[in-house]
This record gives structure tokens, sequence and C-alpha cells, in this order.
């Protein structure tokens, strides 16, 4: 028994010493947005000195046309979170284990993948999230996460391509020709991602590591 509970203490104290000389910051892709074609980064920093605060911050925008435009898969996001860890953390390896945390994320898209049909608008996307994110070693990880909350958006309806005394379309965009506005609001599952993780164990500039 004395072994066991040596054994566990000398495993903590090594957490621990892993905890206070590296911070962690981490750079991070979602793999579920590569898999619509939208190039993405995310950056998460740990907050304060008792392990329990992080902020993540997300960028994606894809802005492809194809098809002689009549296609178009087009939009800049940008979002924010503020992360809780969960459990005990005095022991616990820094940006590992469930989290919770509050996000914001704004953005704008043109968004056509009938033939000449589409729309474009602004958006603001307000979650709460869930995840757990697991460290392979110093360097290595996977983030699993899933949101909750309402997006709202301003849309602008419109049809694209070269019009004729007809009034045919035909199918290449050489201007848009737009249809109504609207609002749209969507309440329920408003994000998710599994991202790969790769740990930083310094910072960019000089750190000092806290002495135990």
């Amino acid at each position: 028994v004395q072994q066991q509970r040596a054994a566990e203490q000398a495993r903590r104290d090594s957490i621990l010493l892993e905890r206070l000389k590296y911070p962690a910051w981490a750079v991070k892709t979602n793999l579920l947005l590569w898999g619509v074609v939208a190039p993405n980064i995310e950056v998460e920093i740990p907050l304060g000195r008792n392990n329990r605060w992080s902020l993540e911050a997300e960028y994606f925008a894809p802005w492809f046309t194809w098809s002689k435009n009549a296609h178009a898969h087009q939009f800049h996001n940008v979002g924010l979170e503020l992360r809780c860890w969960l459990g005990q953390r005095k022991y616990h390896p820094w940006l590992h284990g469930w989290h919770i945390g509050l996000a914001v994320a704004a953005g704008y898209y043109d968004w056509e993948w009938k033939k000449s049909e589409g729309y474009q608008g602004e958006y603001i996307n307000t979650y709460l999230n869930i995840g757990y994110q697991h460290r392979w070693g110093r360097h290595w990880g996977l983030d699993a996460t899933v949101g909750f909350g309402a997006m709202t958006t301003k849309y602008r309806h419109y049809y694209g391509g070269s019009v004729y005394p007809d009034n045919h379309l035909e199918p290449w965009d050489e201007h848009l020709i737009w249809h109504d506005t609207g609002n749209y609001l969507w309440p329920g599952p408003c994000h998710a991602a599994l991202s790969i993780v790769y740990f930083f164990n310094n910072w960019p500039f000089r750190f000092k590591s806290k002495k135990l």
C-alpha cells in the first residue's frame, strides 16, 4: 500500500512539474471543416496560473468559385471562446480534460450551390461548447467539441448570370440580380469540431518557470 501511495505521489509530482514548467499554448486545425474544403486555424492559450481557464480563437476562410462563377463557397469567420476546464486541476496537465466554453463568432458568406442562385449575408453565432481535449505526449493531442446556441443572419437572396431580352439566364455570373432580403434565426447545434492539436511547450518570448 505504501508503495502504491508513493508511486501515485510521484506521478502527481511529475504532472505538477510538467504543468508548471510548460505553459502549453496550442495551435489546432478542425478536420470537420477540412471535410467541406474550409481551410482553418485555431489558437488556444491558458489564462492565469491555476490551470482553470483558457482562451481560444478560430478563423476559417474558404473562398472558392467554380463553373464560371455559377457556384460559390465563400466564408470569412472569426470566433472567440472562453473555456473553463473541469475537475481537479491541481495535478492535471495544461489544456487536457473536459471543458465547457462560451463562444461567439461572426462572419460573412456568399453561398451559391444551385445553378445561378445563392445567398450573401452576415451572421453572428453564439453558443455553449462542451468537449474533451486529450494530450499525447508533450506536443500532440485531439480536441472534440460540440456547441449549442443560436445563429442569426441577415441575408440577400440573388440570381446570377447573364440576362438576355427573353429573360433566360445563362449559366455563368457576369453580375448578380437581387431578389429579396430577409432574416433567419437558427436555434440548436451551432458548432462542431474534431481538431488535431499541436502544443508549444514554451512561449515565443522568454518565460521563467515557477519553482516547486
